[in-house]
């Protein structure tokens, strides 16, 4: 725990607890959940991990907490950090902070015999690339979600939460807004088919909000073939499509909820015809 955390080198534990947190006061819990807690934030509260951290089967907290709203507190990852087990349940990977940053080259793994669990949650802004794995081999698939007020997801970002033998696990975002598109939106068409096609279920919730109303745009038709009977949901306060952009998925569901994110008023009629007009083919 420092202001400005760095890891450039290899940290490896054993199925215990390895936190990088930035920040200037912490409380250290030796007893719960949670190992470090931050109190006061730091006036450059940045945490870099560009080295290795393996710590199989156990948890990675990598956190940063600003003094104030002047700066914002910032991860960048572009190294290896994994969770992974052989015989028992993957670990957890926790990221949070004000804005994170992970690089092409960086992996978040955390297999197992059943899937853990890999959780990065922007306060302000996530850019999401590189590679994420949750896999169970007898076991269920994990959880991965890729978070933020504002989400913007690599097109070559590779995420998948499969399972050989048993349920597909499920890769969520929860941005504010969000644009489906096959390029320049805040996630690429064919992030979610690879995803699909690997045997991962993905969840898109809006989250009505300041600077956004909860809406979710399809900009390009998704076309998938799904593995493992994964599904896709989509959830916002409106979902619209355009240039007659649809969804189409073979093998696997598709859900959509209108308004949940704004339940105190009732939804426009044409609310629920812009939903339907983004259903393609679904078998």
């Amino acid at each position: 725990v420092a202001p400005s955390v760095r890891n450039s080198g290899t940290i490896r534990a054993r199925v215990g607890k390895v936190a990088l947190a930035a920040g200037d006061t912490y409380t250290l819990d030796l007893a719960g959940d949670r190992l470090v807690e931050l109190g006061l934030g730091a006036g450059h509260a940045v945490v870099d991990q560009s080295g290795k951290i393996v710590n199989a089967g156990g948890t990675v907290t990598i956190t940063a907490k600003a003094a104030g709203q002047v700066v914002d507190s910032v991860i960048n990852m572009s190294g290896v950090t994994d969770a992974s087990a052989v015989k028992t349940a993957g670990g957890q990977i926790i990221l949070g902070g004000d804005d994170i940053n992970v690089a092409s080259n960086a992996v978040l793994k955390s297999d197992g015999a059943s899937g853990g669990q890999i959780t990065a949650v922007a306060n302000k802004t996530g850019n999401y690339a590189g590679t994420y794995s949750a896999q169970g081999t007898t076991g269920d698939g994990g959880q991965i979600e890729t978070s933020g007020h504002t989400v913007n997801v690599a097109s070559d970002a590779k995420i998948t939460a499969a399972s050989a033998h048993g349920k597909a696990g499920k890769w969520t975002l929860d941005p504010v807004d969000i644009t489906i598109a096959a390029s320049g939106g805040d996630v690429a068409t064919g992030t979610i088919e690879a995803s699909l096609t690997s045997g991962t279920s993905v969840s898109i919730t809006t989250a009505q909000g300041s600077g956004g109303n909860g809406d979710l745009t399809l900009a390009s038709s998704i076309n998938a073939t799904s593995t493992g009977n994964a599904g896709l949901t989509l959830t916002g306060r409106h979902l619209s499509a355009t240039g007659g952009s649809a969804v189409n998925i073979t093998g696997g569901a598709l859900t959509l909820n209108v308004n949940t994110v704004n339940n105190t008023a009732a939804p426009s009629g044409t609310w629920i015809v812009d939903a339907i007009g983004m259903i393609g083919n679904v078998t």
